[in-house]
């Protein structure tokens, strides 16, 4: 991000404090890259494997100072957790109790409020059952995450249309309950944002690959769910 702090996210605490109180923290600690860099072998030391290190590993994020002595008293200020997966590079904040996004999940409604006066320019968010299972995960800006409920009453949909993340939406509206959203973290930096996003995309698919409805080419087959016909009809809408 070439240094400017304007494009490093913050956390909700950050966001909520003066800027004279934020402290620069890097996700994935200095001295982890350091020691990545290291390992490497000499076959791997070429530019374009060590740029995608430091894209991936070398950013750096504005926490409280607050904050800052968590990570110390929980051993996470120059370390990751022992059992870090490699993939996901907020672990050490979800240790030590930082949030990145916003701190609840939200209604529909609620999630429009708080899209209407946003933090940054980007974010990821992650959509949920009411059962709290995170079914969709994606990167958005202004109301993005909003479209996909009214995708569903489109009059025509497109040849790729992902037909699981609509039949999963119908299936919660039908039952007359309502999808929750959740705002995962903000980004100034889009690119950062679309990191963080395949980071969770893998998280989730690790854990669960048969929840998750982000469009993969495989899923892109199917056709609508019998909940999506019935609530395509209700206004009156074919197919």
């Amino acid at each position: 991000m070439g240094g400017d702090l304007s494009k490093a996210p913050r956390s909700l605490a950050a966001r909520r404090s003066a800027s004279a109180d934020w402290c620069v923290d890097h996700p994935v600690p200095q001295p982890h890259l350091a020691r990545e860099l290291l390992r490497l072998r000499r076959e791997d030391h070429r530019v374009p494997y060590i740029s995608n290190l430091l894209h991936h590993y070398g950013v750096f994020c504005l926490i409280t100072p607050e904050e800052k002595s968590r990570l110390v008293d929980a051993g996470l200020a120059e370390a990751m957790p022992a059992n870090w997966n490699g993939i996901d590079r907020y672990v050490r904040y979800y240790e030590a109790g930082i949030c990145m996004g916003e701190d609840r999940i939200y209604s529909r409604a609620e999630f429009h409020r708080l899209l209407s006066e946003p933090a940054a320019d980007f974010y990821v968010y992650q959509l949920r059952t009411p059962a709290h299972k995170v079914f969709y995960i994606g990167k958005g800006e202004k109301m993005r995450a909003l479209s996909h409920e009214t995708e569903l009453y489109r009059r025509s949909f497109r040849t790729h249309t992902n037909w699981k993340k609509l039949n999963r939406i119908a299936q919660v509206l039908r039952l007359g309950k309502s999808i929750g959203y959740e705002l995962e973290s903000w980004h100034v930096d889009e690119t950062q944002a679309f990191l963080r996003e395949d980071e969770l995309i893998c998280l989730a698919e690790r854990a669960n690959p048969w929840l998750l409805c982000n469009s993969n080419g495989q899923r892109w087959a199917g056709r609508p769910s019998r909940h999506l016909i019935a609530l395509r009809a209700e206004h009156g809408l074919q197919g």
